[in-house]
């Protein structure tokens, strides 16, 4: 199918996605009105995401599932969510939870504490092999004294159980009578997702889209949707003119940056910029003994120029990272672990030292650089501008843009130079697991350090503010001398929508009432 067919057949599914838009309709003591379609890049092959990564698909399940508690990105703290309250041991090893009663799952089935305990018990029972796993790996035994409360019993201190759970990466609680007794990386429940959240599951088109249906018993604020609509469009340049033509309501991938003027100028829509506590950056293969050495990886970096990187690809709307933690969290930030610092003749001079001299084409190396485009703009113009910069110093960067399964198939494979990737580094520091664990199913890298595992422990082992700043001040000095990876830039989004529609979780009328890519306060007014 050529372009133009292409964007002419998504004209018309998205009219018919949008047909009922001015229906209103009322069920109990909800009122339902207008559907929203989100023009997203990714298309999850899954939506359960407790054991493994699936691109695109937080933007859909956090709509149907539920966490025990969720956090604000407005106001920067946890909040509750299918626990109302919590309490802590003056050990900190010791968690209760208080659930909501008279909550149900999507099709009918009372909600209960055996459903956390079976969830939590299900990944800890995966261990590493489950991606959710880090944010369990502190938890000894989890009780159930009664329907509405769960205990949950820590082999260690820690001050941020809470924290973890709410994490945008953490787990969903899943429904103990459709998956006990299974496994649940292929529950036929993962495809047709049920669960507790704002909205339910009704149907997905592979390769086209996903439609939910407000949730009536939903014991949150809203929803006030009468339909939300995923359609899948892997082509931004396509999801703009349709977000332009009103064909869609907001688009989940940032516009390239030089696209924003115009788009802000139109006449209907809105693109809002949000700093946000994402990190981009490109991690060494340790598996392969080039980057074994320090000197190589040292090189690398210095021949990174952050500021051209912000300035031609980002117009200056976004920060360098000069660290591996970000300056969105300032307690925890150390400002002088810094990456090195732009220098191509300093680069040279380790490249030489290391026994990587240039041949007589002027090439020390030839590297492969494995990108996946994402909804987070500029991850292969990155990998574009890193090509261009690290050709001065001699090193050759074959750049490949594949799809995220095979992106990940690559890493399985440890067929990869470098791996480009992104995501947050907080609001909490002890996010830095994620990439830094030597354990980590995330640390692509395959970096480990017993200092690093260690310290990422005793961040997470206090509540105390001053000691957790300590902590992490040493971890971020320990890998800005080790290099493990090279930080590029601190990322903001720029989220388009149509004015149409208001209440988006990072609008202040939403914050205590959803978590991040919730729609449930999401409202639509015609204009």
């Amino acid at each position: 199918m050529n372009r133009r067919s292409f964007v002419t057949g998504l004209a018309v599914l998205s009219a018919s996605l949008m047909a009922s838009t001015s229906l209103t309709f009322a069920q109990g003591a909800k009122s339902f009105a207008g559907t929203l379609v989100v023009s997203a890049a990714l298309e999850p092959k899954s939506f359960n995401v407790n054991y493994d990564t699936f691109g695109g698909a937080g933007y859909i399940n956090l709509n149907i599932y539920s966490k025990i508690v969720g956090f604000d990105h407005v106001k920067n703290e946890v909040f509750p969510d299918l626990a109302e309250s919590w309490d802590i041991s003056d050990d900190l090893k010791v968690y209760t939870f208080h659930l909501r009663p008279n909550v149900k799952w999507h099709d009918g089935t009372p909600f209960t504490s055996a459903d956390v305990k079976w969830t939590m018990d299900d990944i800890i029972a995966q261990g590493e092999a489950a991606v959710t796993y880090k944010f369990l790996s502190d938890v000894e035994s989890i009780e159930t004294p009664d329907d509405l409360t769960v205990v949950v019993n820590l082999k260690r201190p820690n001050g941020i159980m809470a924290q973890n759970f709410a994490s945008y990466n953490g787990f969903n609680i899943l429904p103990k009578h459709l998956y006990e007794g299974t496994n649940a990386r292929d529950n036929p429940a993962n495809l047709r997702p049920v669960g507790t959240g704002p909205f339910r599951f009704a149907d997905h088109v592979p390769g086209s889209h996903v439609i939910l249906e407000p949730n009536p018993d939903y014991y949150g604020e809203g929803p006030y949707l009468e339909r939300l609509v995923f359609q899948f469009t892997p082509n931004l340049a396509t999801s703009l003119m349709a977000l332009e033509a009103g064909q869609v309501g907001y688009v989940t991938a940032s516009p390239p940056f030089a696209d924003v003027p115009r788009l802000q100028s139109l006449s209907g829509v809105s693109v809002d910029a949000t700093p946000s506590a994402i990190v981009m950056w490109f991690g060494f293969n340790f598996d392969k003994p080039i980057w074994q050495d320090p000197k190589v990886r040292l090189a690398i970096s210095h021949a990174i120029n952050r500021d051209e990187i912000v300035e031609k690809l980002y117009l200056g709307l976004v920060k360098p990272s000069w660290g591996h933690f970000t300056s969105a969290v300032p307690w925890a930030y150390n400002a002088d672990a810094k990456e090195p610092a732009f220098d191509t003749a300093k680069a040279e001079q380790l490249l030489d030292e290391a026994g990587y001299p240039r041949g007589a084409d002027g090439n020390r190396m030839t590297v492969r650089f494995i990108v996946f485009p994402t909804n987070i703009w500029g991850s292969v113009e990155q990998a574009q501008m890193v090509k261009q910069q690290l050709s001065v110093i001699g090193v050759d960067v074959q750049v490949d843009v594949i799809e995220f399964a095979l992106r990940n198939d690559a890493i399985n494979k440890r067929d990869f130079d470098f791996v480009h990737g992104g995501g947050l580094r907080g609001p909490d520091p002890s996010e830095l697991v994620t990439y830094y664990e030597s354990t980590s199913t995330k640390n692509s890298m395959h970096y480990k350090n017993a200092r690093v595992d260690e310290l990422l422990v005793l961040g997470r082992s206090v509540a105390d503010p001053d000691k957790r700043r300590a902590y992490y001040a040493e971890l971020q000095q320990i890998l800005a001398d080790e290099q493990p990876m090279v930080t590029m830039i601190e990322y903001s989004y720029m989220r388009p929508y149509r004015q149409d529609y208001h209440g988006f979780s990072w609008h202040e009328e939403a914050a205590g009432k959803v978590s991040e890519h919730m729609y449930n306060i999401v409202k639509y007014t015609k204009k």
